[in-house]
């Protein structure tokens, strides 16, 4: 899900309402398209904050772009593609566990972009994608 033109980034967060987490990323930064996958050993990840990369052990779960690791599901995301007061286009990831059906995380994503086209401003570029397995 892609939303460009919004203007308040404090509203660009996870959904309390829907109970579903949510990941938003700078959608200019990111390459290619994500995808869920196991780390591999040794791989690097830099999250928000971190004063350097990270080693992984190889086995977390991660989402990557075409580039490198965009997160670690589902706590800690990437410094390179985290939302800033300068990104214009956020994409809305919405992941889901066993025993959540598909039509609830595409209720819990509709419900975010509406809010943010709300309170923000901005128009919705490309809407539910199911991710490739």
């Amino acid at each position: 899900m892609e939303i460009e033109g919004f203007k308040d980034l404090r509203l660009v967060i996870d959904d309390a309402e829907s109970g579903i987490a949510l990941a938003a990323f700078d959608s200019e930064k990111i390459d290619g398209d994500m995808v869920m996958r196991f780390a591999r050993e040794g791989e690097e990840f830099h999250g928000i904050g971190m004063r350097k990369p990270k080693i992984l052990r190889g086995g977390e779960i991660v989402i990557a772009d075409s580039s490198r690791l965009v997160a670690i599901y589902p706590y800690r995301d990437a410094e390179y593609s985290k939302v800033t007061l300068g990104t214009e286009r956020v994409c809305l990831m919405v992941c889901g566990v066993p025993g959540i059906r598909l039509e609830v995380l595409k209720d819990a994503g509709k419900l975010a972009a509406d809010y943010i086209i709300r309170f923000c401003g901005g128009e919705l570029l490309r809407g539910f994608e199911l991710g490739k397995s």
